[in-house]
C-alpha cells in the first residue's frame, strides 16, 4: 500500500510540474509575464522543464509525458534546496 501511495504522489507531483510550466508559458505568451522579471529559481525551473514537454495548445495524450516527468523526479533532476 505504501508503494502505491508513493507512486500516486509522484504522479501528482509530475502533473503539478506540468501545470506550473503550462501556466508560466501561458502568462508569457499573453505578455503578462516577462522572463527578465522572473526570479532566478523560476527561470531555472522553466528552462529545465522546457525540454521535457511541449506547450499544450490542444488536447492530447499526456501519459507518456507524465511518465517522463516522473522519471525526472526519480532521478532528482530538480534541486530542492541550496
Amino acid at each position: 500500500d505504501c508503494l502505491r501511495v508513493l507512486e500516486l504522489t509522484e504522479q501528482v507531483a509530475a502533473a503539478l510540474i506540468m501545470a506550473t510550466h503550462q501556466a508560466l508559458a501561458l502568462r508569457q505568451r499573453q505578455g503578462e509575464m516577462k522572463p527578465a522579471t522572473l526570479d532566478a529559481g523560476v527561470c531555472a525551473f522553466a528552462d529545465r522543464t522546457d525540454g521535457l514537454f511541449e506547450f499544450l495548445g490542444e488536447d492530447r495524450r499526456l501519459d507518456e509525458t507524465l511518465q517522463r516527468v516522473i522519471g525526472e523526479i526519480r532521478n532528482r533532476s530538480w534541486q530542492l534546496y541550496a
